[in-house]
């Protein structure tokens, strides 16, 4: 069975690869509480991980290489997407 995703997922890989910017990516990360609800959700499910933020309770997250690729729908290369920042 796949995995759904709500519009507010989509919306925040979106913009943690900086394409509510830019029609490209142009990063791979998000900052915020590292407990939300959402985020914790594509950790669990395979599309993001998370790592300690600068202080007690955040974290950076960041999208999997095949989290990216649900979302961008241009080819985009294993590559290109590790250089992210």
């Amino acid at each position: 069975m796949a995995t759904a995703l709500t519009d507010k997922h989509f919306h925040l890989m979106q913009h943690a690869l900086g394409l509510t910017r830019k029609k490209k990516p142009t990063r791979n990360y998000f900052y915020c509480d590292g407990n939300d609800p959402d985020w914790s959700y594509l950790v669990d499910n395979g599309f993001a991980t998370r790592n300690p933020g600068w202080t007690e309770g955040k974290a950076y997250f960041r999208l999997t290489f095949e989290g990216a690729k649900s979302i961008y729908s241009k080819p985009m290369s294993k590559k290109y997407f590790e250089d992210l920042p």
